[in-house]
């Protein structure tokens, strides 16, 4: 198996009050499962890394606290809820293969997912730029979707419930509070607290109906808390963040971080309305909206955006060699002639960008349908210039559109090369320094190709003979 897993599941269990070693359990075989090592703890037991005998699949194993799995009703709601969890057929929601008890221990078997969860890839390498951000929105708001097409609600929506591969393809997990609304609440026990304060409905707190819009308000504090790498309401008591969700207004995104268009405080403000008929109608309405604001950003962000996040990668990839015992200076050298490479494309870009916003398509387009519209002599000259003119326009929004998506494209694979270090690190690959860095260098090819393209069309604008002052005073 490639890669490790950096944080434990949002699935992951711990102990409550009947305290086991972690490594009782290592080598034993739970429901036809050989579990091989520990990979996280959460508040009801243990989740490992185990092997499934008969079809020799490796899979996440959570072995449940003894203490819960006493408790009256407990198991017939852990059963319940697996097969709930199940019952969702959907790619961003985490598949759950099995769930049963053996010896008095009750466990659940689920896709093992190498990659981190929200709440750590925040923790570590600082807030999301908005369209990566908008694009894990999307996927945890299908699944809610797919989740309330069953008249299910998750009721405990938070960054540490969202894992992502080291593609970014985002898994919803812990379905542990989920509500069926086409049932009675007979599981549901008195003073049960039902989802985590930082990402908590008002209506929860107030014991008021819940549904599909209770997941929206908190998918909406998970957005908050991509963009910003802050919660919504920092404060210092359970009481002050309950009484804020319930009385205060989110701050504002493009407040708290620059950069960040001002249409996320939009989003963000309606997903958290406090009336839950002002919020988005369905959690995939909400991603819709913020898919919408990354897309409206000025066109100068996205290229510091860029350069940004290539700068992020890069002292992540430093870090997670330096913690490495091993050599990985050729992958550190790749990565800062990566980032060079990045900000001469950038200036580029800029420069394009720029270009455009001074002598824009629409104004090329409407000089020369006003200079074809009259037939004096004279003219056949300007309106060949001015069309050679449009179609480089037309050329230089295209190269730039294609240029940032491959920038994106390009900055997400650097992006995967820290996990790739950490992963031969933990399985002790002596051989990847150089594989690594070949990729980085592949990487920087393409940048470099991105680059060329941009630095052609420039230079093909600066050959034209129409000028900025020509086409404003250019006589019909």
């Amino acid at each position: 198996m490639e890669g490790a897993v950096e944080s434990g599941l949002s699935a992951a269990i711990a102990l409550t009050t009947t305290e086991v070693v972690a490594d009782d359990f290592i080598g034993s075989v739970v429901g036809g499962h050989r579990i091989t090592r520990l990979i996280g703890r959460g508040g009801m037991g243990l989740v490992y890394e185990a092997v499934d005998v008969s079809l020799d699949r490796t899979v996440a194993i959570k072995l449940v606290a003894p203490d819960l799995a006493e408790e009256p009703g407990f198991r017939e709601r852990f059963i319940s809820e697996s097969k709930v969890a199940a019952s969702i057929d959907h790619p961003n929601v985490l598949p759950i293969f099995t769930a049963g008890e053996q010896d008095g221990v009750l466990f659940l078997a689920m896709r093992l997912v190498i990659g981190q969860d929200l709440r750590s890839l925040v923790a570590e390498d600082g807030p999301l730029a908005p369209p990566r951000a908008a694009r894990i929105a999307q996927q945890v708001a299908a699944a809610l979707d797919a989740a309330h097409a069953r008249q299910l609600v998750h009721r405990d929506v938070k960054p540490a419930n969202v894992l992502l591969t080291q593609n970014d393809h985002a898994y919803l997990t812990d379905f542990g509070l989920v509500k069926d609304l086409g049932v009675s609440a007979g599981n549901t026990t008195t003073g049960e607290v039902l989802g985590t304060l930082d990402y908590i409905a008002p209506e929860s707190i107030r014991g008021e109906p819940i549904g599909p819009w209770s997941d929206v308000y908190s998918l909406g504090c998970v957005l908050f808390f991509s963009l910003t790498g802050q919660v919504v309401f920092p404060l210092d008591t359970p009481e002050s963040k309950l009484w804020a969700h319930i009385h205060e207004p989110p701050p504002s995104v493009s407040t708290l971080r620059a950069g960040i268009a001002s249409d996320f405080d939009d989003v963000v403000g309606r997903a958290m309305a406090k009336d839950p008929r002002d919020r988005y109608e369905s959690a995939s309405a909400l991603g819709a909206a913020a898919a919408k604001a990354a897309s409206a950003e000025p066109a100068a962000e996205p290229i510091a955006r860029f350069v940004a996040a290539a700068r992020r990668s890069e002292q992540a990839i430093r870090a997670a060699a330096e913690r490495s015992p091993l050599d990985y200076s050729e992958v550190s050298r790749e990565v800062d002639g990566f980032v060079r490479t990045v900000e001469q494309t950038a200036t580029h870009a800029q420069l394009l960008s720029e270009a455009l916003e001074l002598l824009p398509r629409e104004k090329f387009e409407r000089r020369l349908a006003d200079v074809r519209s009259r037939h004096g002599p004279g003219k056949a000259q300007l309106v060949d210039a001015l069309a050679k003119q449009l179609q480089v326009q037309r050329a230089m929004e295209g190269r730039l559109e294609t240029s940032y998506a491959e920038m994106e494209r390009i900055l997400i694979e650097l992006d995967a090369v820290r996990g790739e270090v950490l992963a031969a690190t933990t399985s002790g690959d002596g051989d990847a320094e150089r594989r690594l860095a070949g990729n980085v260098r592949a990487l920087r090819d393409e940048l470099r190709a991105v680059d060329k393209g941009m630095e052609t069309i420039l230079a093909e604008r600066s050959g034209l003979e129409v000028r900025a002052p020509e086409l404003g005073n250019a006589s019909p």
